[in-house]
């Protein structure tokens, strides 16, 4: 009995995970992120990504120019704490023969590698406009899924029957 409480105990907490900049790290020696190549330089690239965590809150960017990558803390900014959800986000900008590759990793709910790349193709279409405005602009639409509770959504909470950040 006292083996299947441990055990049921061990699920439950490999489950509930605390995001870390570890996992963001780890996720990306694994191969995973959202990888795209954009029509545009490195230097260009690089500003875009500063300029999304800007946009969505973050905290301090730590920027690793040698190693192509940047690393932030993005909280919920609609959370009832300070230390509510939160997520720790990592971007990689390398040059690529068709333009400039952006690689993207996420551990946490409250941001994805999905929104940083709607933003990214926002604040792109921006910069060909004229620049790239300090305000956030409103986000891309996002589809908000059906929910009836809480646990039926991927990213934040269900409120009048959608899921949202």
């Amino acid at each position: 009995m006292l083996r299947w409480i441990v055990t049921i105990g061990f699920c439950i907490l490999a489950a509930c995970r605390t995001p870390t900049m570890g996992g963001v790290l780890s996720e990306k020696q694994h191969g995973g992120g959202d990888t795209r190549i954009y029509p545009i330089d490195r230097e260009e690239a690089w500003k875009i990504a500063v300029q999304i965590f800007r946009w969505e809150g973050a905290a301090a960017i730590e920027e690793h120019r040698d190693g192509s990558f940047m690393l932030t803390t993005i909280y919920n900014r609609y959370a009832a704490s300070a230390v509510g959800p939160m997520s720790y986000v990592g971007a990689w900008i390398e040059s690529a023969s068709s333009g400039a590759k952006s690689d993207c990793v996420v551990d946490g709910q409250s941001f994805s590698e999905k929104r940083f790349h709607e933003r990214f193709s926002q604040a792109l279409a921006l910069l060909r406009r004229g620049g790239l405005p300090f305000e956030p602009p409103p986000a891309p639409h996002e589809e908000l899924s059906q929910c009836a509770s809480s646990a039926e959504c991927e990213i934040e909470t269900c409120l009048e029957g959608r899921c949202r950040r």
